[in-house]
Formats: structure tokens, sequence, C-alpha cells
């Protein structure tokens, strides 16, 4: 173990003796991210790991003290570990010099991520992992420049979230840093939590901004995912179009909640912008997919609920089956803005096809 040596002398001046050595015992916290370093003491890899060593139930922090004053990129040479305990939790904005927004949908973002993971030199992997853990959050980061996905979220676990970070956008909130993949990948998992909770508190921080990725923004194949508070496919103002290459959000799962789920507490800061993408704003598709609902969103506009931001073909598209979806509401908050999107001669608003697409309700 560690431990101090020290000589003694006597009072007589006496030749020096070896004194009794004393154990000293170095503090580091296992928890705290102090280097940028893609492996070693203080890495994002090592805190992970250690995390998951430890059972759960663990608050991940940033103290990387060489970039006090600026971003700090975490630039990988593999893939990180996946988060495989519940509980776990990595705070970016615990950095020095990051800031959580405080503008509430549909405002431009005010906040500041000064804590970056890039996927650049990572080779073919994803980047940021849950893998069926449980009650998992991931917040206050930019994740970029992935061959993959930017977070996947997979296996049997629940109650995870991924919140108030940057998903193929660099930390300015304007750059082209898109994942290969999509932004965040849901799969087979159950009530995750993209963005907004609705409970009340926090709504403003916990919003994404998820644009400027090779696939979907959102890729959604687990149940019960809700998806409120988000800009999908443009910059940081919402006036600027970034947009996602093949679409915005993609369900082919149930009881997916895009938008507010109007039950009385901030509706009006649930909503999302799925604009600017290249291809549609919001695909609903296969057998599966039912009971999903898209209200209170602007889709195809900027965040002043006007401005021209057309995704690349439909707004909203319900296909191969389909059904008892519902896309608006009667209640003001539950309002969709569907506009510019596509090519008027053979792209909708809204558009369903196949002959088991049914029983969907449009307001």
């Amino acid at each position: 173990g560690n431990a101090l040596v020290a000589t003694a002398t006597s009072t007589v001046d006496n030749t020096s003796e070896f004194s009794t050595s004393v154990n000293t015992i170095t503090s580091i916290n296992p928890y705290v991210v102090t280097s940028p370093d893609t492996t070693g003491e203080g890495s994002l890899r090592w805190t992970i790991n250690n995390a998951n060593m430890a059972g759960g139930n663990v608050a991940i922090s940033f103290d990387i003290t060489s970039c006090y004053g600026t971003f700090c990129s975490i630039d990988l040479n593999a893939a990180l570990p996946s988060i495989t305990t519940s509980g776990v939790t990595i705070n970016g904005y615990t950095q020095n010099g990051a800031s959580v927004n405080t503008a509430s949908y549909p405002s431009a973002f005010n906040g500041s991520i000064n804590i970056i993971v890039d996927g650049t030199g990572a080779g073919s992997v994803d980047g940021l992992t849950i893998d069926g853990a449980n009650n998992t959050t991931i917040k206050g980061l930019a994740i970029n420049n992935f061959d993959g996905d930017g977070v996947l979220v997979t296996g049997s676990g629940t109650g995870n979230k991924i919140q108030g970070s940057y998903i193929g956008v660099w930390f300015d909130g304007t750059s082209d840093a898109g994942n290969t993949g999509s932004g965040v990948y849901v799969n087979l998992t159950s009530e995750t939590i993209i963005g907004s909770n609705g409970d009340g508190t926090g709504e403003a921080w916990e919003r994404n901004l998820i644009a400027a990725n090779d696939s979907y923004g959102v890729y959604v194949s687990g149940t019960t995912t809700s998806i409120s508070g988000n800009f999908v496919g443009v910059t940081y103002e919402g006036s600027v179009a970034l947009g996602n290459t093949t679409g915005g959000i993609f369900i082919n799962s149930s009881y997916a909640q895009i938008g507010t789920d109007n039950d009385g507490t901030d509706d009006t800061t649930e909503g999302n912008i799925i604009s600017g993408n290249t291809g549609t704003g919001i695909y609903v598709t296969g057998t599966g997919a039912t009971a999903n609902t898209i209200a209170g969103n602007y889709i195809g506009v900027g965040q002043d609920g006007s401005l021209d931001l057309g995704n690349g073909t439909h707004g909203v598209w319900l296909l191969s089956s389909a059904s008892d979806n519902t896309i608006g509401g009667v209640d003001n908050d539950t309002v969709n803005v569907i506009a510019y999107n596509g090519d008027a001669a053979s792209e909708y608003g809204i558009y369903l096809s196949g002959a088991d697409t049914d029983n969907n309700k449009i307001y």
C-alpha cells in the first residue's frame, strides 16, 4: 500500500535511522470525471465501470480542471462500457461553466453545454448505451460523431431518461456533428423519457436538441415512450433547419406520447418542434404501432409557429397497418401546427397509406 518513509535523528545529532513508516490514503472519488482522456483513472470510461461495479444508484459528475473556462471534448478511441446497473445519473451540467437551459418550449435554448462526448475515432460503435438498466438519466452532454446511434437504450429496462442534451449537434447548438445512426434509439425498453417529463418541475432544462443525425432524430421500438419539449431537426434557436436525414421521429411500437399529455400540468411546454428534416417529420408504422398520440407539436414550422421549416416529405405519415393512433385533440394544448411539408403536389401534412392503416383519429 501507500507508505510515507522518513528519517529520525536523536537529540544529540547521532546518525539518522529510519522512522516507523506511516500509511497514507489517497482519496479519489470514483464517480467524478476529472480527465478528458479516453481511458485511465478519472476518465468517463473509468467512472461508468465504477458505477456498474457499485451496483447502481450512483451520480457521475464532472470536474475536469483543464477545461475550465471552455468546452471539454472527450475524444473516444473505442466504445464506452454500457450502463448496466440501475439508478445511474451522468450529469454534464456539473462541469465548471456549464449552465442549464431556463427557457421553456418553444423558446430558443439559452443554456451552456461544456462536455462533448465525441466518437470520431471510436470506430463503428454507439455513443452512450443503457442496457437493461432502470431509472438511469443522461443529461447535460453533447453526444456527437458516432458511427452508430448517439444514445442507445436497450434491453428490459424501464424509466430511463435522456434530457438536457445536444445529440448530433456541436456544443454551440448550430454546427453539424451528426451521428451516423439515429440520435436516440429506444429498443424494446419501456417508459423511456426523451425530454421533459411533465411533472411541473425542471421542464425547461430537460429539453433536448436532436439534429443532423444521418438516420432518424429519434427511433422508437419500445413501449410507452415520452418525447416532449425537444427540438428535432433545427438549431438551438428553433429558426434554422439542421435536419436529421431519414426523418425526425420513427415509431413502430405502442403508447408513445409525442408532445403534450394534456394532463393539466405544463401542457403548453410539452410540444416538440419537428421540422427541417430531410425525410418525413414523424413516421408511425407497423402492426404494433397502436395507441400512440401526437399532440401539441410544431411540425414543419419554426419556434414562432409560422416560419417555413418544412420537412422534406410528409409532416406525419401513418402506414403499414398502424392503427388506433391519435393526431391532435379538441383542447387548445393538443392542437398540432403542421405546415410547409414536402411537395404540395405529392406530399401531405398528414398522410395515411396501407389498407390496414385504420381506426386512427385526426383532429
